[in-house]
């Protein structure tokens, strides 16, 4: 999915998807970024693995000393210099999160939300092995996705992108609770508490995995030191 974002969901078609948010998805959004945010401290660098446009970075920013945001797509990173303009204490890189080029403890919170991590697939280990490479020791690393109640508002989302052209016709055959599939090849998935918690334990570390505000699920791993 990484390549579908790239070619076809990015810059200024990704943003008017979240322009075309419905109130509950609005607020499952909202959620993630209050979860971060109880998280920051002032001092903090922070690292958002799969930016987009900058849209998270910029709430983070208002409270966090730096915020770096990474992501395969150039029309992105172009986008979002511009949407960030105003925020001196950012830097956004076109930059692939399974391997990036930061020093080993760089950041005090290295996070992937926005069901981001779905779209790593079957890399997705290979994602959270960087995070935690790039986040020092006693820092933490937050992923997320979708809560099981979130699926009606999730669904009716997608089909707003999909009657924009946005995305593709969604494949009501194939699209099923946690799984959206549209007939232009886009398939995106959720990942469950259990999935987060087996992922983190194949590093054999613990995952504190909430759902959060009735919305999302949230994953934090704080790593030791």
């Amino acid at each position: 999915m990484k390549g579908y974002y790239t070619r076809s969901l990015s810059g200024e078609r990704l943003k008017r998807c979240y322009d075309l948010a419905t109130p509950g998805i609005r607020k499952y959004l909202d959620d993630e970024i209050n979860f971060l945010m109880d998280r920051i401290e002032p001092h903090h660098r922070i690292l958002e693995m799969g930016c987009g446009y900058g849209r998270v970075m910029m709430p983070l920013a208002a409270k966090a000393a730096f915020v770096a945001g990474i992501d395969l797509s150039d029309e992105n990173i172009s986008y979002g210099m511009k949407f960030l303009a105003r925020m001196p204490n950012t830097l956004l890189m076109t930059m692939d999160a399974c391997n990036t080029a930061f020093h080993n403890g760089t950041f005090d919170l290295t996070f992937c939300i926005q069901n981001g991590i779905c779209a790593f697939g079957e890399t997705s280990y290979d994602l959270l092995r960087e995070c935690l490479r790039v986040t020092r020791p006693g820092g933490k690393v937050v992923l997320s996705s979708y809560s099981e109640s979130m699926w009606p508002e999730r669904l009716r989302w997608f089909e707003l992108q999909s009657a924009e052209g946005l995305v593709g016709p969604v494949d009501h055959t194939r699209t099923r609770k946690g799984v959206i599939v549209c007939n232009d090849g886009f398939r995106v998935g959720t990942f469950t508490p259990d999935r987060f918690r087996d992922l983190a334990a194949s590093f054999r570390l613990q995952a504190s995995v909430i759902e959060y505000a009735r919305s999302t699920v949230m994953c934090e791993i704080r790593l030791h030191g």
